[in-house]
């Protein structure tokens, strides 16, 4: 069965989305969008770029306070993973020194 979940203590449908996030130095704000096949915001084609305003078509946005890594635990590259918790799992965002981990479950 398709199931909706909670993302940050907030519920989000079940479906296909875009994610965004917008860095910010003390929160990071992750946005579900229901706009599909973007280049960043907004369209790439033939050979041109046409940005648009995704703020209409967020279906939901949550933030997180980013935490700084270890030296030793940098990630060159933006990486997103799930890591199993009690309550679910948290979706951990992890560039260069920044690590920010979001809430997610099973919706009831």
């Amino acid at each position: 069965p398709v199931l909706d979940v909670m993302v940050g203590g907030k519920k989000l449908a079940a479906g296909t989305y875009s994610l965004f996030t917008t860095p910010g130095a003390d929160s990071w704000k992750f946005h579900f969008n229901s706009t599909l096949g973007l280049s960043g915001d907004g369209f790439f084609e033939d050979g041109k770029f046409t940005p648009v305003d995704l703020g209409p078509t967020d279906v939901l946005v949550v933030e997180a306070k980013p935490t700084a890594l270890a030296a030793d635990k940098e990630v060159d590259q933006l990486t997103f993973s799930f890591e199993k918790t009690a309550a679910g799992a948290d979706m951990v965002l992890r560039w260069i020194l920044t690590e920010v981990r979001v809430p997610v479950a099973v919706s009831k």
